[in-house]
């Protein structure tokens, strides 16, 4: 059995994630698919960075209800 530990994502990984994810935004221009779901909820990567019960944070993407819900935003515009 396979034990995975999770570690805080570094500021380079956060910004890696936002590149990423607005490629595959981009990419669905390419496509024939006309809309794309962003999906935050289930336990997702998204959903750790809005639920204070997993976002333990002490930087700026912390507990505060403002500061948790940056990452959304961010990738929705891009």
């Amino acid at each position: 059995m396979i034990i995975w530990k999770a570690k805080a994502m570094s500021e380079a990984d956060i910004q890696q994630g936002e590149f990423l994810l607005s490629q595959a935004a981009k990419n669905r221009q390419n496509s024939w698919f006309t809309r794309i779901q962003i999906h935050s909820a289930h336990g997702y990567l998204l959903t750790s960075f809005l639920s204070p019960r997993t976002n333990l944070r002490t930087d700026q993407w912390e507990v505060a209800l403002k500061n948790r819900s940056r990452l959304l935003p961010i990738i929705v515009r891009m």
